[in-house]
């Protein structure tokens, strides 16, 4: 499978993209000066985290909450 690591915007921003080698699940985005964020599965493969590393703050996402995430 043919996964994006990387999307280079029109503006000049670039943002990286990593996946974890067993489930190919997103670990983390990366958009320098931006965001750089780190996701965390459940055991169903739903999303329940994405910390934020380049701040001190941890954003817990509801269960019952849909994310889609766009590029």
């Amino acid at each position: 499978m043919n996964l994006m690591t990387r999307k280079e915007f029109n503006n000049g921003v670039s943002t990286e993209l990593t996946y974890d080698s067993w489930t190919q699940r997103i670990e983390n985005i990366n958009t320098p000066n931006l965001q750089n964020l780190d996701y965390s599965f459940d055991e169903k493969g739903n999303i329940i985290e994405a910390f934020p590393t380049t701040f001190s703050m941890k954003t817990s996402i509801s269960s019952m909450t849909i994310w889609t995430v766009c590029f």
